[in-house]
């Protein structure tokens, strides 16, 4: 067996709980966490997912609402779009009928009942926008003095003394930078 047959075999393995419908949109380029669940109605054919969309863990995507089918006799589905370059953060619920737009930004734990404009931050219980994504990335950016950490630090199973010492330091700073993702 060749190496390139055996990784391709491990990444099989390694998302063979991630079930994405039969005819779901997935563009180029697209990050799917873990646990992600989305609604089979009609083998997933009303979900489009834009290229460079990034899907963190958790998120649920619904495209039909029962919620009246006893007392109405049926149920409403709707089409659900995730714009291209789209961040949606952990255990986000995108409920039928939503647009998120490009380069949206939507918050972990929100509920997106009504559409999100493009290049906007969006974050709640229902979600609302709150600013515009230039202005998120501009606070982000103005990290000060702020510690930095490589990335291959935090997924180290055992903290060494310099680890250890910089999670100190995030405390007592208010966070630190991860670089290197």
């Amino acid at each position: 067996m060749s190496i390139t047959t055996f990784i391709d075999r491990m990444l099989i393995r390694a998302y063979r709980r991630l079930v994405i419908p039969k005819w779901t949109r997935v563009g180029e380029g697209v990050f799917i966490g873990r646990g992600v669940r989305f609604d089979r109605i009609l083998h997933g054919a009303l979900i489009t997912i834009g290229d460079g969309a990034y899907i963190t863990s958790g998120v649920t995507i619904l495209c039909h609402d029962a919620s009246c089918v006893q007392r109405l006799g049926f149920f409403r589905a709707a089409p659900v779009v995730i714009g291209k370059n789209a961040f949606i953060g952990v255990n986000a619920i995108v409920m039928p009928g939503v647009r998120i737009g490009d380069n949206a930004i939507v918050g972990a734990g929100s509920v997106v009942t009504s559409d999100i404009t493009e290049g906007t931050v969006a974050a709640g219980v229902p979600a609302r926008e709150l600013m515009k994504v230039e202005d998120l990335v501009g606070r982000r950016a103005e990290v000060g003095d702020a510690t930095t950490v490589p990335f291959s630090r935090c997924r180290r199973f055992f903290l060494d003394q310099e680890t250890k010492e910089l999670i100190q330091r995030a405390y007592d700073d208010n966070g630190f930078i991860i670089k290197g993702w």
